[in-house]
This record gives structure tokens, sequence and C-alpha cells, in this order.
């Protein structure tokens, strides 16, 4: 709204649900379940969340994956890269060793021990998800080409890439989905914080995407 003078901007009059702010499951949902889980996008499902938020990473064989953390003892069993392991390899991890329930007492504080569940691929992500919900994929590890180049391929052969937005901190991902015209991507995040504190300074709304 920055960059539209006040007596531009549309008025909404209708009092409709579509006008309500959306609810997105951020990494699926951290506070219900592992982050990045089959478990969280079930969840984040059954609560009606409106959109899906997941963190992409390749393992070792070139198979795009999702975990957020640089490393895998942050939140799993294990430790190292997610490259340094296989797609199957990852799916027998438990991502859930981490998870602790904020309200619970004792052993079942972290529930996951006991039953785990494994880091999934993005493809079994999206099956998991019904077609007509919002997805945003961020992606995290560089270099960027290897992971584009998975990501695209998944893309294409889901046929998902008009439900799915791609972001990362990273500009060089921007310039990686440039090659691929039916990549919906969001600008940098240096970009959109320079653009907003041009708006602040009064600079005006340059280069408005």
């Amino acid at each position: 709204s920055g960059c539209v003078a006040p007596s531009e901007r549309p008025v909404d009059t209708s009092a409709s649900d579509s006008a309500l702010p959306q609810i997105i499951a951020h990494r699926g949902g951290t506070g219900d379940a592992p982050e990045n889980t089959l478990e969280a996008i079930r969840l984040a499902l059954a609560h009606h969340a409106d959109a899906m938020w997941l963190t992409v990473q390749l393992s070792k064989d070139g198979v795009p994956v999702l975990y957020r953390p640089v490393d895998l003892s942050a939140l799993t069993d294990a430790s190292g890269p997610v490259s340094a392991r296989t797609a199957a390899e990852l799916a027998h991890v438990n991502a859930g060793w981490s998870f602790r329930l904020a309200d619970a007492q004792g052993a079942e504080d972290y529930p996951y021990r006991s039953r785990p569940v494994g880091i999934p691929t993005l493809r079994e992500a999206l099956r998991a998800i019904p077609a007509s919900m919002p997805v945003v994929l961020d992606m995290k590890a560089l270099p960027a080409e290897p992971l584009t180049r998975a990501v695209a391929q998944v893309l294409s052969e889901e046929n998902a890439w008009s439900r799915v937005t791609l972001y990362s901190t990273e500009a060089e991902y921007q310039r990686g989905f440039a090659a691929y015209p039916q990549a919906k991507v969001f600008e940098s995040r240096d970009a959109t914080r320079t653009r907003l504190v041009r708006v602040l300074l009064d600079q005006g709304c340059l280069d408005a995407p």
C-alpha cells in the first residue's frame, strides 16, 4: 500500500471471508508438530490453514527434501549436513527428535522420540497437500543451481508450478529461477527491505514489482 497514493487505493466494502487474513502454516506449522514433516502438513490441513510454507534443501543424491537448519543435529537424532545423506537415509532420520510439547509433562515432553517421523521429499509433500492450496518453497542451501534445477524438475513432473511460489533470502535463486518462465518468484529479502526503507523515508516506491 506504500506504493499507492491514499486516494488511489481501492476500497473493499465487501464482508466476505476472502477479505480475512490468510493463515500460513510456516514450515508446516512448527507449534503443533516437528517442522517440515508430513505430520506437520497433516495437522496444518486438519486445522484449516490457508497456505503452506516449506523449507527445501538437496540430499546427497540430488533429491529436494524438507529441512531448514544447516546441520541435522539442530532438530534430529543425526548430525552433519543434509547434503551428506541420500533421500532414503534422511527418511529414516528422526526429524521429531528435538520437538517438545509446551504443555506436556515427563516422558511425553518429547513425543516423537518414541514415534519417529522422517525427513520427507518435496514430491511427497506436494502429493500430501491439496492442489488448491498455495505453497511457498523457501530455498536455503547454496550453491543455488543444483537445488533450482532439482526443484524445477519436481514441479514440472508434479504439474505444480501454478500453485507454488518460490522464496529465498539469496538473490542467486531469483536469478536461477528466471530461466523458468512459469516460475512465480518473490523478490529477494534485501530488495524488499530497501524498498520499505525508501517508502519510510518518503523517497517513493521505486521499481515497484
